[in-house]
């Protein structure tokens, strides 16, 4: 367990969520609901970031993404 005099203080927006991390209106009310707690949305914030940061990566290299014949996802 990490010492609390230990950790940085993150700056926190309304809903308890750190500044500057996008997090959907759907992640905000889910946490407003107690259907997930502050730590599981940021995780799936962050999630999602890394996600739409890749997809730009792709998009910039000029690929498209696509759906297989199976249901998978792949770029071309």
């Amino acid at each position: 367990m990490v010492n609390d005099a230990v950790r940085q203080a993150v700056p926190v927006d309304e809903d308890g969520f750190p500044v500057g991390l996008r997090v959907s209106s759907r992640l905000r009310w889910q946490v407003r609901e107690g259907r997930l707690t502050v730590a599981e949305a940021v995780k799936r914030a962050k999630r999602n970031a890394a996600v739409r940061a890749r997809d730009a990566a792709y998009r910039d290299l000029g690929l498209v993404k696509v759906r297989g014949a199976l249901g998978g996802v792949y770029y071309e």
